[in-house]
């Protein structure tokens, strides 16, 4: 695996950029089918905090039985815990209908729960069901990007052309495959 020198010492370089750029398409080569799915991936919403994420992407199976990840969107920003909501809802507006939607669990998500909630019902739609999962195991973030790096590495893995490709792609080649990822910016991924 070839290694590069990055902030605190020596890691091995998982994603490969240029494998990645070239893995670039436009939305209209998305082909027909496949699962789309949503993860909502939360933080404290502090000015120093970890960015929130929103990601989308669209899952097809292959000729050979295996499966295809297209990245169609990540949105991010720190948005306070007044904006968080309406921007959840917004996005999930916006890439609906969608098979699956899953949101990070994190300290305050029971009163991110009520908010929601709320947020759609003074939007007089219905609240779509939403899959709470766990952010307390450390290597969650690891084992849920080593999927990615995985999908990568088999030429599995597409991004919709946008505005949140560099940034995407400057945090995947700063991934060092650690837990805590040495303070390297990763809430893109």
């Amino acid at each position: 695996m070839p290694e590069k020198v990055i902030a605190r010492g020596r890691v091995p370089e998982l994603f490969d950029r240029n494998r990645l750029s070239r893995q670039i398409r436009n939305i209209a080569s998305l082909p027909p089918g496949g699962i789309r799915v949503v993860h909502l991936d939360t933080s404290q919403c502090s000015e120093r905090g970890d960015l929130n994420a929103l990601a989308v992407g669209q899952i097809f199976d292959r000729p050979d039985g295996s499966k295809e990840l297209w990245i169609l969107n990540v949105e991010y920003g720190r948005w306070t815990p007044r904006l968080l909501p309406e921007n959840i809802c917004d996005f999930l507006d916006k890439w609906s209908p969608y098979s699956r939607a899953t949101i990070e669990q994190i300290i305050g998500s029971s009163f991110l729960k009520i908010i929601l909630e709320d947020t759609w019902e003074r939007r007089g739609q219905p609240q779509p069901k939403l899959l709470w999962i766990s952010s307390r195991n450390a290597a969650a973030k690891s084992k849920k990007i080593g999927r990615l790096v995985r999908l990568s590495r088999e030429g599995k893995l597409n991004l919709v052309a946008g505005s949140w490709n560099e940034e995407w792609l400057c945090e995947a080649e700063k991934w060092s495959g650690l837990s805590s990822n040495h303070g390297r910016t990763d809430d893109c991924l």
